[in-house]
């Protein structure tokens, strides 16, 4: 299943992110993404989004410093993971230094 779904996820990114990655910031808190490749499907619910700075392919901490533990938390979310949810991150770039890293937890697939 896992593969399917991995297979179902780059399906959906190459067909919907990269046109649509300009949307990806707006997706609201609650909206439901639903992931299809025409023989598997999975829906995942936004659960929340940070505005992060990256430094040479790291995110930068609050103290200013780019660090893999900034890193790692950006990933995937000071919940580390909603309590083992599948987890769907979508990343956007704003420019060369900010991302949009945005959060759905898997509702069914």
């Amino acid at each position: 299943m896992v593969r399917s779904l991995d297979a179902c996820w780059l399906t959906a990114l190459a067909a919907w992110i990269v046109p649509g990655a300009d949307t990806v910031p707006d997706l609201a808190d609650g909206a439901v993404i639903t992931v299809d490749d025409g023989m598997f499907s999975a829906s995942y619910r936004i659960v929340g989004r940070i505005y992060v700075e990256i430094k040479s392919d790291r995110v930068v901490d609050a103290s200013g410093r780019a660090s893999g533990a900034a890193t790692l938390d950006s990933i995937i979310r000071p919940d580390h993971g909603a309590n083992g949810a599948a987890r769907l991150l979508l990343q956007t770039c704003d420019g060369d230094s900010y991302r949009w890293m945005i959060y759905a937890d898997l509702i069914t697939g």
